[in-house]
């Protein structure tokens, strides 16, 4: 419970900018070495807890320049005036961060090329969303903070002085200004994204052996064709010894207008082959008693998606639930019907690839029952 909650806290790039924005609080009323020892440790705090959290799949990226900011800055006093540090310390450290950030852009298209090479596809999922903020975050650091500088650097060649009212403000409080401006508007994007994941669906990614490795939202699996391999469950319905089958309607997203099985569902993150059986008729027919069977597991890919099938068969005593609403516009098929329309595209591609098994099967025991 208690890492639930850090973890939605730890969502926010805020959290792993902090340890500067306390940097710049501290230096208005103590010296900057103590200030600087202080926002250390903090860092140090924070860096821990985003390797607890890296267990759950959470990242904050933006710690990482944070930590080599103020490292740096502590090493600066080796080389550089201690005056000049203890003069200029906002304006040296938001050029080391600037610098910092400069560089892993410049590794920006080195590390997508290592998540998307080197990570599984589970880890790769989280990953992925967490550099994306990163990035995001980083852009906007890159506009605001040259021109921070350069208001700096014009307001010292007009009026020659840091000492006034002015200078402080536009010294010290803009950078932190900005640091919580960001963390404000994350925070509110990250709440929308909260009730967009709640709506959202995921579902979980297999492997070929039926493993699963990962999750993933359906909206965006679907936009990325048939990279991400899901299971997913078709209902064979058969009554007096034909198959029951129905047009998919126009906007279906696969095959739309091909004649199919009525019932087919993804299953849920999270949840069993049984279970998702159990929803999907629940879903269609209600509290109707209903005792589906399994007969087949297999993977079916195509251009547009790569599913990995669990067929099951409901055989039906009475036409009861033929009547029902939703297989409204289906009909019965015998075999010798589905057999002269094979191969014309009139059925889809994954009901022509089970049916040969379903007639070795399912209607040759009909037969012989």
């Amino acid at each position: 419970m208690l890492r639930n909650k850090i973890a939605k806290l730890f969502y926010n790039p805020l959290i792993g900018i902090s340890p500067i924005l306390l940097f710049t609080v501290l230096i208005l009323f103590r010296n900057n070495g103590d200030a600087l020892e202080i926002s250390l440790a903090f860092c140090a705090l924070v860096l821990v807890i985003c390797l607890w959290l890296a267990e759950k799949r959470i990242f904050q990226f933006i710690i990482l320049p944070t930590l080599f900011t103020l490292l740096i800055f502590n090493s600066l006093y080796l080389i550089v005036p201690e005056k000049l540090l203890q003069s200029y310390p906002m304006v040296i450290v938001e050029l080391v961060f600037l610098v910092c950030l400069g560089f892993m852009k410049l590794l920006e298209g080195r590390i997508h090329r290592f998540v998307d090479n080197n990570l599984k596809i589970s880890l790769k999922i989280s990953v992925k969303p967490a550099i994306q903020i990163y990035f995001f975050v980083s852009k906007v650091f890159f506009v605001f903070l040259p021109l921070h500088l350069i208001v700096l650097g014009v307001y010292q060649l007009i009026f020659n002085a840091f000492d006034t009212d002015l200078s402080v403000f536009l010294l010290r409080s803009l950078f932190p200004i900005l640091i919580l401006i960001i963390g404000i508007m994350e925070y509110m994007n990250l709440r929308w994204m909260g009730k967009q994941i709640q709506e959202e669906r995921f579902v979980p990614v297999v492997d070929d052996s039926s493993k699963v490795v990962g999750h993933i939202a359906l909206s965006e699996s679907l936009s990325h064709q048939n990279k991400f391999l899901h299971p997913l469950v078709r209902v064979l319905i058969k009554y007096d010894g034909k198959l029951y089958l129905k047009e998919r309607p126009t906007d279906y997203p696969f095959e739309p207008c091909t004649v199919c099985l009525p019932v087919e569902d993804y299953i849920n993150y999270g949840e069993n082959v049984q279970d998702a059986v159990k929803r999907i008729l629940h879903k269609h027919f209600g509290k109707v008693k209903l005792n589906p069977r399994f007969i087949l597991k297999y993977v079916h890919e195509t251009a547009d998606r790569k599913t990995l099938n669990y067929l099951y068969m409901l055989p039906l005593e009475n036409d009861k639930i033929l009547k029902m609403k939703y297989l409204k516009g289906g009909k019965l098929w015998t075999e010798q019907q589905i057999v002269d329309n094979m191969g014309k595209k009139f059925f889809s591609n994954a009901f022509e690839t089970e049916f040969e098994y379903i007639q070795s099967t399912v209607l040759l025991a009909e037969k012989y029952d």
